[in-house]
């Protein structure tokens, strides 16, 4: 069912305008972001998206000062955009899932993109550090036909850390490398769940490393889960996120990454999520300074405590049951990915 027509919600805080359209967008599936300083990633991103049917790019740039928004405003399938707010600031919407408390800019741009430039269509949303993982042949409009035929209008992002061997990987000079030897945590992350949000299986990397080093926080509902076995790490970050939705103007985001729309459970992809990287450290830099994070960006501050504890203790990133991360065939053997059935010929 579609949703119901008029202005989309957060429209009284739409000062979004168009520093440069897309002088040739392509054929495939529009894909909205919020980027800032992403120079490391966006050539890879731009590239890897293309790849896998992203014809059009819908990115707001949040006062970058790195040259990211000259780079995206050379790309001819681009649509740059530019705010005089910045991505943490406060709002009070007056309707929808906020209406009435502050909520971030962040959500308010990510609600009005899709509803802007591909109202009930399906579109992507992704940060640049996020690289979805597809089977050989199959691209994005694919999966969207497939999420049609089972009258989904969203479909789960599974956001998985990946990481190197070890931490002096970091070290080395160079460009962002997709192709190079990268790895994931090989547990089931999400169980989907009818009407409800996913239940978390493995916390991730992050949550997992925390662990290891002795600097998690555990609840007493982690402990509980410890004691009979149902989780071995307390949880951390989110894992889920609304990646590919059919957005209509009176969806809106939750919360970073949870939407108004119901996520299906026949359909589950991977996302390289690149948190640890030789960029790492300018990105966490970046974050505290600004603190235009959630929290104070105390998830940018957690993970500055981690890397400091893994290189004073010489501590691996791998595990047991860390698997590489470039193959599609290993997320679906973890349970990390679903594809469903695939639309009829013709």
């Amino acid at each position: 069912m579609s949703a119901p027509a008029g202005p989309p919600l957060h429209a009284e805080f739409d000062d979004l305008e168009i520093v440069s359209p897309a002088s040739a967008p392509g054929e495939g599936l529009p894909l909205c972001a919020v980027v800032r300083n992403e120079m490391y990633f966006l050539p890879a991103f731009l590239d890897h998206y293309r790849r896998v049917g992203v014809g059009h790019f819908i990115v707001v740039d949040d006062q970058s000062d790195d040259g990211t928004g000259a780079f995206l405003g050379r790309q001819p399938d681009v649509t740059l955009m530019g705010s005089p707010r910045r991505y943490g600031d406060l709002v009070v919407p007056r309707s929808g899932p906020g209406a009435g408390r502050e909520i971030r800019m962040e959500l308010v741009w990510k609600s009005l993109l899709p509803a802007r430039f591909a109202p009930d269509r399906w579109s992507v949303l992704a940060d640049a550090d996020e690289f979805v993982v597809l089977p050989q042949g199959v691209g994005l409009p694919e999966v969207a036909a497939r999420a049609d035929r089972i009258g989904a209008r969203c479909v789960t992002g599974v956001m998985l850390d990946v990481y190197p061997r070890r931490i002096e990987a970091f070290e080395r000079e160079g460009p962002f490398d997709l192709a190079g030897e990268w790895f994931f945590d090989g547990e089931r992350h999400l169980q989907l769940r009818e009407g409800r949000d996913p239940r978390v299986l493995h916390p991730g990397a992050r949550a997992r490393l925390m662990a290891e080093l002795g600097l998690a926080r555990w609840s007493f509902r982690d402990r509980l889960n410890r004691l009979t076995g149902k989780r071995r790490y307390p949880r951390y970050n989110m894992l889920q996120k609304p990646f590919l939705r059919k957005w209509g103007v009176g969806d809106s985001m939750r919360d970073a990454h949870r939407s108004t729309l119901a996520p299906t459970t026949g359909l589950l992809l991977p996302l390289r999520h690149f948190k640890f990287n030789a960029d790492s450290y300018r990105r966490i830099a970046d974050a505290v300074a600004t603190g235009q994070y959630l929290g104070g960006s105390h998830e940018y501050v957690a993970l500055d405590r981690v890397l400091e504890e893994m290189k004073a203790r010489d501590h691996p990133f791998l595990y047991r049951r860390s698997r590489e991360a470039g193959s599609y065939e290993n997320y679906a053997a973890t349970g990390n990915a679903l594809l469903g059935p695939a639309p009829p010929d013709g």
